[in-house]
């Protein structure tokens, strides 16, 4: 199952600090910083529009995977509704998991 290669990338992206969370990252996706979207299956619809707004203009790959409590177990935190990653090749790689996992789903975040 490829859960475990998309939660140890994710973890290798925490440790080569390569990934911002919540508003920090929707905050760096209109500079280019972002490369990859993940936004928790349980956020909430107001996190869901401030990942539409930010995606309006720049669309970046996004997927929605886990919830918060399992993304936030990954990292040491209470909760985790959006992580962004900002290395390519990380990106790259998660994006081929993702896309093989039966968990993930890659989606369009809808335009506001």
């Amino acid at each position: 199952m490829n859960n475990a290669k998309v939660e140890g990338y994710l973890g290798l992206a925490r440790r080569a600090n390569y990934v911002l969370f919540g508003e920090t990252a929707l905050h760096n996706v209109p500079l280019g910083r972002i490369k990859l979207l993940i936004v928790a299956s349980d956020s909430s619809q107001n996190t869901m529009m401030d990942v539409a707004r930010a995606l309006a203009d720049h669309p970046i790959a996004n997927y929605v995977y886990g919830t918060k409590e399992s993304l936030a177990a990954l990292f040491g935190k209470k909760a985790v509704a959006i992580i962004g990653i900002i290395n390519d090749g990380l990106a790259r790689q998660l994006k081929i998991e993702l896309e093989d996992s039966h968990d993930a789903k890659e989606k369009s975040i809808p335009k506001k």
